[in-house]
């Protein structure tokens, strides 16, 4: 009887970066945090995430308000969209306006989105979680 080596006796080939852009969503910090935060989530689970990510956002703003003012510029939902834009850390090509009132701004983000890949995971309806959560702490 012959001792196994540990090598197989077929060719093995090994490509790099298959799945890459996959895999790298999974291993996205913010989306493993909100994968953990959400499967704990229950009804007043909910409401938790939406008050924590309001602090959070109010925290932002305090933090950089002088800055942000000498930027933004318009309307006030001109204002609050760039404002958006600003927080996320995305450029106006990444979620460009396609509907636009006195009191109302519809963007279509084409960023990475933490929230929808968490979803994902975890088989959630990614527009009710947006909606009970994420949307209405920014004002919606």
């Amino acid at each position: 009887m012959q001792s196994n080596t540990g090598k197989s006796p077929r060719k093995v080939r090994i490509v790099d970066g298959i799945l890459k852009e996959e895999c790298l969503k999974l291993y996205n910090e913010e989306t493993r945090r909100l994968v953990t935060e959400l499967r704990a989530a229950r009804d007043d689970g909910w409401k938790r995430i939406e008050k924590e990510l309001i602090e959070r956002r109010i925290r932002w703003f305090e933090e950089n308000k002088d800055n942000i003012l000498r930027k933004v510029k318009g309307t006030e939902v001109e204002k609050a969209y760039q404002l958006l834009l600003m927080k996320i850390g995305i450029k106006e090509c990444e979620a460009p306006i396609i509907e636009k009132s006195l009191n109302r701004v519809v963007l279509h983000s084409r960023n990475f989105c933490p929230v929808l890949e968490a979803c994902k995971i975890l088989e959630l309806d990614t527009r009710d979680v947006c909606k009970t959560v994420f949307e209405k702490s920014s004002g919606n």
